[in-house]
């Protein structure tokens, strides 16, 4: 019986946990259309934003964006202004945009890379818009090392220069240069020409960094260009890359070209209404705002819609909007600690400078092109407790509202919602003004958030009238690789009346934090954004071993034997348990016989046939159960470190051996040899099963699952018992699949505890029959014998022989019988 259960047992465990990995591989199997807002507009095809359509990505123009308009725009309006009513709560996607009357965008920075770590990001800001480009993480180790390393990029890093083929059409020219920055620090300055690399010449954006990945972080690297045609050079100490928290999605996707959507747009509504001014809209958000640089932290920007264009949506003007953004130093004044300094400042400022009072809605658009690092091994856990079945993207969307502290939105879900026309509403009308109000909005990702939260002490807080969570950028055909679909969210406000700036009326400000850092607990914390960090359900076992780990981290610096130590710790524990499991598989052992023999009293009866084993074990206190008491506290271990690896940032970038770039990111695949040139993409691609890197660890894990299951699993007495062994060994060859992308952490924690089990087996003695019994299968053994002995010596020897050899003559000739048919 123990034997039945045990296996059925751990065949059900092993089911439950390759579905916790499968879900991964595929979107939700529904969509709460009650939860997920309205549709579309009929009259829109598209639901991502024009900025992420197909266009030549070299288009660029020197026409002004307030006089740039579609042929269709019109037409749109038109459309637009008749659905408002009916449709008011569904947004319209902007008419079309012409990409060739785009004017290149200037580039600043605010906040700085150095290594004395006076700032915690580095900021590009964008003119195009008045947004932001890209954000570049600086937390530093003791020692000046960069704490969040670009995983993925591990060659030379000078810099993000936002290079742009110059008019000569041979070289690249520098747009930014970031303080603290390589490149920066070896003096290169906005508007030098780069010609060469290592005495390589450079023709192009695309060959000097074609040349640069080949360069190894650390390396001097020698660099040519001109500066007002004088040719120059200089040396530059290249470093490893920050990670960008937040990066132009035309960097990652390779799809969305010059007008690729930046973080933090704003542009306006109709009032009660979330449909676009198409002009207007395309003016602000893909237009170049004018730009001052108020000091080294400090840039703001400013666009001032003309009259001519908000007269043809009846309103009078201009109308002027200022957004500044400000750098947040370790010394600036209100910071607490440099845990509170993992944010910059963005404000928002309308003026109303016509001689009438102006309704209008404002939009936000938040954060886009946020980090997918190792998507295409991370199992993020969904935020709703309720999403049994759904999966979590690489991005999410979370947002907190005054009355309801945390609402979480899976990728998967959004961008199924889109593929059927549909928008995920975050923040719905049907709330009380009160509950619309926001605590904090933010993108998610596996270990990084980006957040924009309203400050709350200003003199006007906003409410908002609408919220959606939206793609930002194509999304792919490829169901797997649809994970890396950029998502993003739409902020609508109530109506903002705007009063003449110039006859005693006043401007509306609104002021955000922006928090784009990592998701450590001490961090999020502070900025009240605690529900980033869901362990799931288990999060009653992930917190404790977690903390465990970490206790033993800090005493061994070194994750890999803190791993190793904390599975120690928990084998150790369960020594007991494991010592009573094994003194019932022996008893079990023991009463095999007398099990046999009620089986055959009770052949057709089932219910007597239980009644009497279970009167059995009682008599010998034996648990049926009690060989699997040890897997059953196993497995809430084994899923909480699971979830918790999977959560807290203190695996990631920490290596098993230091030095080796083998298994030198705990929180990964240890990533033994690249192998995603072998074809086969449904194999070896990122998205494919098996991944782009050969991993040796997932394979060491599973051979010695099927050791322990050699070892310990005993002979088979019965088809049905040889059946379900081959099936074990099968599961666990498909659980070696699953499980070939899992961090090598976790799987250090499975050769650790397998190792333990075998050796404890093996070199601590087995428990020992009670006497009386052992005195029982001494008779028993002792009276086997005898009767073998006196076979030939006698009637009842020669019966005794006679009977023993009629079953072994009956169990040859059941197997040959077996053959046969097997054979047939």
């Amino acid at each position: 019986m123990e034997r039945k259960t045990g296996s059925f047992f751990v065949f059900a465990t092993l089911i439950f946990l390759g579905l916790i990995l499968v879900r991964s591989f595929f979107p939700p199997q529904e969509q709460e259309i009650a939860d997920a807002g309205l549709a579309a507009d009929a009259n829109s095809t598209e639901l991502v934003d024009p900025a992420v359509q197909d266009q030549d990505p070299d288009s660029d123009s020197d026409s002004d964006s307030d006089s740039s308009t579609s042929s269709d725009s019109t037409d749109n309006n038109s459309s637009t202004e008749s659905n408002s009513d009916t449709n008011e709560n569904a947004p319209t996607v902007t008419s079309k945009f012409d990409f060739d009357q785009l004017q290149p965008q200037e580039f600043f920075t605010i906040g700085q890379l150095d290594s004395s770590g006076s700032h915690k990001n580095l900021v590009t800001l964008s003119s195009r818009g008045g947004t932001v480009r890209r954000v570049e993480l600086n937390d530093r180790r003791k020692n000046g090392n960069l704490l969040y390393r670009d995983l993925e990029y591990e060659a030379a890093y000078i810099g993000q220069l936002e290079l742009t083929s110059p008019n000569s059409n041979n070289g690249a020219t520098i747009n930014v240069v970031g303080p603290g920055t390589p490149a920066q620090l070896a003096g290169l300055q906005v508007g030098d020409v780069i010609n060469s690399v290592d005495n390589e010449p450079v023709g192009s954006p695309e060959q000097f960094y074609e040349l640069l990945a080949n360069i190894k972080a650390g390396e001097s690297i020698g660099l040519g260009f001109s500066r007002d045609g004088n040719n120059q050079s200089a040396t530059i100490e290249s470093t490893r890359a920050p990670l960008q928290v937040i990066l132009p999605i035309s960097e990652e996707l390779e799809l969305a070209g010059p007008a690729a959507l930046n973080s933090f747009q704003v542009t306006l509504n109709y009032p009660d209404s979330v449909n676009d001014w198409p002009e207007i809209d395309q003016a602000l958000r893909f237009g170049n705002w004018d730009a001052e640089v108020v000091s080294e932290n400090e840039v703001r920007f400013k666009k001032t819609v003309s009259k001519a264009l908000l007269n043809k949506f009846g309103l009078d003007g201009p109308l002027e909007i200022i957004k500044t953004f400000r750098a947040i130093s370790r010394d600036s004044a209100g910071i607490e600690s440099d845990i509170h300094a993992n944010h910059f400042m963005m404000d928002i400022e309308l003026r109303n400078l016509a001689a009438e009072a102006q309704k209008l809605n404002l939009q936000l658009v938040g954060p886009t092109g946020t980090t997918t690092e190792g998507w295409w091994y991370q199992n993020k856990i969904h935020g709703r407790q309720t999403a049994l079945f759904y999966t979590a993207g690489a991005r999410d969307v979370i947002v907190g509202r005054s009355g309801d502290d945390y609402s979480f939105w899976g990728g998967p879900e959004i961008i199924k919602a889109a593929d059927s026309n549909e928008f995920v509403s975050v923040i719905d009308p049907i709330y009380a003004a009160s509950e619309r109000r926001l605590t904090y909005a933010a993108v998610d990702t596996q270990y990084f958030a980006v957040a924009m939260m309203p400050v709350a002490d200003q003199a006007t807080p906003i409410e908002y009238f609408k919220g959606f969570a939206v793609p930002a950028s194509i999304i792919p055909k490829n169901k797997k690789e649809q994970r890396k679909t950029d998502i993003t969210f739409r902020l609508f406000s109530e109506p903002i009346l705007l009063e003449p700036a110039g006859e005693g009326g006043t401007s509306f400000t609104q002021s955000f934090k922006i928090f784009a850092g990592p998701k450590e607990a001490s961090t999020l914390q502070a900025y009240g954004l605690e529900d980033c960090r869901t362990f799931g359900w288990f999060d009653v076992f992930s917190r404790p071993l977690i903390w465990l780990l970490g206790v033993f981290y800090s005493i061994i610096p070194n994750y890999g034997l803190a791993i190793i130590l904390m599975t120690f710790l928990v084998r150790l524990i369960m020594m007991p348990i494991s010592r009573k499991a094994a003194r019932n598989a022996l008893m079990m052992q023991y009463l095999q016989p007398e099990i046999k023999k009620i089986a055959e009293k009770y052949k057709e009866d089932f219910q007597k046939r239980g009644q009497a084993q279970q009167a059995l074990m009682a008599k010998h206190n034996v648990r049926p159960l009690g060989g699997c008491l040890l897997m059953f506290i196993q497995l809430p271990i084994f899923i909480g470190l699971y979830r918790g690896i999977s959560v807290d940032m203190g695996l990631r970038d920490k290596a098993l051996i230091p030095g080796l770039d083998w298994c030198n990111n705990l929180a990964g695949p240890d990533q033994l040899f690249y192998w995603g040139d072998l074809g086969m993409p449904f194999l070896f691609a990122e998205s494919g099963w098996l991944g782009p890197f050969f991993n040796i660890l997932p394979i060491i894990t599973v051979v010695l699952f099927l050791v322990q299951q050699k070892l310990f699993t005993p002979p088979a007495t019965d088809d049905q018992q040889r059946m379900m062994q081959k099936m074990m060994k099968f599961m666990m060859l498909f659980m070696g699949v699953l499980f070939f992308k899992v961090s090598s952490g976790l799987c250090i924690y499975f050769i650790t505890s397998s190792l333990w089990g075998i050796l404890e087996r093996k070199f601590i003695p087995k428990p020992e029959l009670p006497q009386n019994l052992k005195d029982q299968q001494q008779n028993r053994d002792q009276t086997s014998s005898g009767s073998s002995v006196s076979a030939s010596d006698g009637k009842n020897g020669s019966v005794a022989y006679n009977n023993e050899n009629d079953k072994l003559k009956e169990k040859r000739r059941a197997d040959k019988e077996r053959r046969k048919r097997k054979n047939r």
